[in-house]
């Protein structure tokens, strides 16, 4: 799904997508990611820093789900800062009666109602809910998502399966055998290749994603084979040289995303 720039995600409610395009938004750590970014990459005045969410919650990981989904989000780094405060200041202001190292959105324990959010009436969730839309919808960010069909993917040979994640094959034998029982690793690789497709030449993606250790040695590997690939992908020039795992309680940007892929899967 290609991004559009923000003006609304989901009625928080309901779940159903209303009139505007599908939307979000997420950011990295201001605090470093503005001070090396210039050191390491090299970036132009306008360049812009994307965060790649890539949290699977349970419709994505369990085998019975009828789809996997990935959720990255862009805009310039900038906005990132802009955004981190307006997120943590929401947290802090609807969770003061909750300790500090509980201050953090995840969908699911909002969602499943989890213990620090049981005491809250209605009103006060809804409220929630819609401020944190609202820090989205207030930055120039976008959201684009991916999502396979996993009855679809698994109809497909292994071999198929192989290519479409990452296997290379020399005309004899496997040289990289891909990942065919993992369908996650297709939406990942074409959500990294649309980031680096929308933004201008010059710019630089860099990518962070949602600590996973279920599959944290394949996505790094799979990265390095899509930068390192020949024929070289047209987009390689914006792709930043290394992919970082942040811990999302920490991070509000994977917090926003964490969103997104809930919501993404609710629709599926």
């Amino acid at each position: 799904m290609c991004p559009k720039w923000a003006t609304n995600l989901l009625d928080s409610s309901t779940g159903q997508a209303d009139d505007g395009p599908i939307v979000g938004c997420a950011m990295t750590p201001a605090s470093w990611i503005s001070q090396i970014a210039p050191v390491v990459h090299d970036p132009t005045d306008g360049s812009s820093f994307m965060v790649f969410e890539s949290y699977m919650d349970e419709a994505g990981i369990d085998a019975r789900a009828p789809f996997c989904s990935v959720a990255g989000y862009i805009a310039p780094k900038d906005e990132w800062e802009r955004f981190e405060s307006d997120w943590r200041f929401v947290l802090n202001d609807y969770m003061r009666d909750v300790p500090e190292v509980q201050r953090y959105f995840h969908a699911l324990e909002f969602y499943g109602n989890y213990p620090k959010y049981r005491r809250w009436k209605p009103s006060k969730r809804r409220s929630y809910i819609d401020a944190l839309f609202r820090v989205i919808n207030d930055r120039k960010v976008a959201l684009f998502l991916s999502s396979v069909d996993r009855n679809a993917f698994f109809s497909l040979t292994e071999d198929e399966r192989r290519y479409l994640t990452g296997g290379l094959h020399n005309g004899m034998k496997w040289k990289t055998h891909g990942a065919p029982t993992k369908p996650y690793f297709l939406p990942f690789q074409f959500c990294i290749v649309q980031g680096a497709n929308i933004v201008r030449e010059g710019d630089k993606i860099f990518p962070i994603m949602s600590h996973q250790e279920l599959y944290k040695m394949k996505a790094l590997e799979l990265y390095k084979q899509m930068l390192d690939s020949k024929p070289q992908m047209r987009c390689r020039n914006k792709l930043a040289d290394d992919i970082v795992f942040s811990d999302p309680t920490k991070t509000p940007a994977l917090q926003a995303a964490d969103l997104a892929v809930y919501w993404f899967s609710q629709l599926n």
